[in-house]
């Protein structure tokens, strides 16, 4: 830190006469004007863009909380940023988390550390970029050509006027702006459209998925950023982040898109909300008064009337929701996801964003919306296709109207009305793979879907298979437990024409040598066993993949015989941190009851007796690994 006499002598430079246009409403100089000068004079940093920054972060106020990046107070001073800052302020780290004067004079040394030459605010802009990024420099930029004014949480009224310098380095990052346009933008959204931007997200903080057809859109998630809006598109843009959400929305209504609606972000805390909600973040701090702006809830509240013309989402309080209202998957009875968020927060009004967006929603058409993709199946040489009643925006004012189902090949055509949910062919040809494709119609519109193939007389309760293989079980209905499938691979030189049944589903297959194919039963099943029945030519290889959340591991099926003697894990593990339910599930496919013995090398064997068609589950103590 500088010593007081040289930050004296700054006070002549031309440069600083203009940039110390902060003013205070009244005599005395309150405490953030005060802090505000304390920083520039001791660092020589020109007080307007310490303000302008401190303006773009935080709004001026003190947050109690870190940033979306991690940073803390109106200088959002990184956690990698800490120690130099300490170094070149004389500050403690617990002094600039806490105390005002100590963030701005932290904040304004990086940017003195990172400044090179010049004296006007152009000659600052590297500087700037360096510690609050790309397109935070930008915000902060065009804040310094607009100007700002308010008053604070505390009371203090604070006004930054319109630099007067020409040159003001503008177009830092031109996707962020308090005027951004279709044409600034360097692509547009490619859901929502223009005027919004989109920057995409790093591919590691989203899940690339075919929703509509894997998993269906059913629900609107609100949050608010814990920063600024640049600070969002930065983060979401970072490797490893691990986070990410759909859309971005700024003070002034500005909207980047950053994941594509068919993709999963990862927003909510909570795998199955994820894979139905789309997320909208939106500059702000939940527990901080006077932030969210009209211009804000409108550009928002547009997106989610589009969102519910695309893809039916109910513009209601049970399906537009805050993160505060996403339960904790691990901890029934708690909210805010895994980790206990309260955003939006109290001062969001949820009144006037859901009058505006059903305003909206009212201008747009809404027609139907068919998801996920029909299942079919076929015991015999019928055929029955199910499917989730199709949703539409405003489903009083343009309602269903009917469905048609077409079977091919053949084009065998059933009409029915608008309460259907299934419909069943007959006198199918044995061998034949057929697929059923069901198409909704309604006043604005209509919307099809295809159905997964099936080969008629593969699954015939009468016949006998020529191999039959088994997993012990399978699940969809468990929170986190959506990407559970059975992979069939046909290593022979010959047609394999076969059966995947759980319990009441049944799901033919008919595959061509050197052919695969992936089979999964309907969203929600869970039980077991899962029989993979061969009934005419080539055997094939099954595995069945169990993705849980982001993580998943791969099994064998197993016959009875080989099921009925001796089998192999790689490896336990209940005690590194996270492994906290790895358990053995034995399932007996057979006709009488198996004692089974379960050894691990240092551990106590666990022994159990299973009867004919029952299952049981084995593990052993925590902190046991090998």
């Amino acid at each position: 830190m500088l010593a007081w006499g040289a930050a004296r002598a700054i006070l002549l430079m031309p440069i600083l006469l203009q940039t110390f246009a902060v003013q205070a409403a009244g005599p005395a100089a309150p405490a953030f004007v005060t802090a505000a000068q304390a920083a520039s004079q001791s660092t020589q940093v020109p007080l307007s863009l310490i303000e302008a920054t401190a303006y773009v972060n935080t709004r001026w106020e003190w947050i109690n909380t870190a940033s979306l990046s991690g940073g803390v107070g109106p200088m959002n001073v990184t956690p990698d940023q800490m120690s130099l800052a300490i170094s070149l302020s004389g500050h403690a780290a617990s002094a600039i988390s806490t105390d005002l004067t100590a963030n701005l004079e932290a904040g304004a040394s990086l940017l003195a550390h990172y400044h090179t030459s010049g004296s006007d605010l152009a000659s600052w802009s590297n500087a700037v970029a360096t510690t609050q990024g790309p397109y935070v420099a930008d915000e902060i930029y065009a804040v310094l050509r607009t100007g700002a004014n308010r008053t604070l949480s505390t009371g203090e009224s604070v006004m930054l006027e319109p630099a007067t310098s020409a040159s003001l380095a503008v177009g830092i990052a031109p996707n962020v702006g308090a005027a951004a346009a279709a044409a600034t933008c360097a692509a547009t959204s490619p859901d929502f459209g223009p005027p919004a931007c989109w920057v995409a997200a790093d591919p590691g903080n989203f899940s690339v998925a075919n929703r509509g057809h894997d998993y269906p859109v059913d629900m609107i998630i609100i949050h608010d950023i814990e920063g600024s809006y640049g600070s969002a598109i930065q983060v979401f843009q970072r490797p490893g982040f691990e986070a990410s959400a759909h859309y971005v929305v700024s003070y002034g209504g500005d909207v980047t898109q950053m994941v594509r609606e068919h993709d999963i972000a990862w927003h909510a805390g909570n795998w199955d909300y994820n894979t139905r909600a789309i997320g909208i973040e939106h500059e702000g701090f939940a527990w901080t008064p006077g932030l969210y702006t009209t211009a804000e809830y409108d550009a928002s509240a547009r997106i989610a009337a589009s969102i519910c013309s695309r893809w039916g989402v109910p513009l209601d309080r049970t399906h537009v929701i805050g993160h505060n209202e996403v339960p904790d998957p691990n901890n029934p009875g708690l909210y805010g996801g895994v980790d206990h968020h309260s955003d939006p927060g109290p001062y969001w009004n949820w009144a006037y964003y859901m009058q505006q967006a059903q305003a909206d929603a009212a201008t747009l058409p809404s027609p139907p919306r068919l998801m996920p993709d029909p299942r079919a199946s076929s015991p015999d040489t019928t055929a029955t296709v199910t499917w989730t009643p199709a949703r539409t925006c405003r489903a009083s004012a343009v309602p269903i109207t009917g469905y048609t189902v077409v079977a091919q090949p053949g084009g065998m055509t059933q009409t029915l009305p608008a309460n259907a949910t299934s419909a069943s062919f007959t006198g199918l040809k044995v061998g034949t793979t057929y697929t059923f494709t069901v198409t909704v119609t309604n006043a604005d519109g209509q919307d099809s879907a295809t159905s997964n193939p099936v080969v008629a007389g593969a699954c015939s309760p009468t016949a006998t298979p020529v191999a039959t293989s088994y997993f012990a079980w399978f699940d969809t209905a468990t929170p986190g437990m959506d990407g559970d499938n059975i992979h069939l691979l046909n290593t022979g030189s010959s047609q394999s024409i076969g059966c995947v049944l759980l319990g009441s589903q049944a799901i033919p297959y008919s595959l061509g040598a050197g052919q695969s194919t992936h089979v999964k039963f309907r969203n929600g099943s869970i039980g077991g066993p899962v029989v993979v029945r061969v009934m005419t030519g080539a055997g094939v290889l099954a595995s069945q993949r169990v993705q849980f959340n982001q993580s998943f591991n791969e099994v064998w099926s197993a016959s009875a015989a080989q099921a009925s003697t001796k089998s192999f894990f790689n490896w336990f593990d209940k005690a590194s941190p996270g492994m906290l339910n790895d358990n053995i599930h034995v399932l007996n496919p057979g006709g009488t009851a198996a004692d089974v013995t379960i050894q691990l090398s240092g551990a106590v064997s666990q022994l159990l007796s299973v009867a004919p068609g029952a299952e049981a589950y084995a593990t052993f103590p925590q902190g046991t690994i090998g």
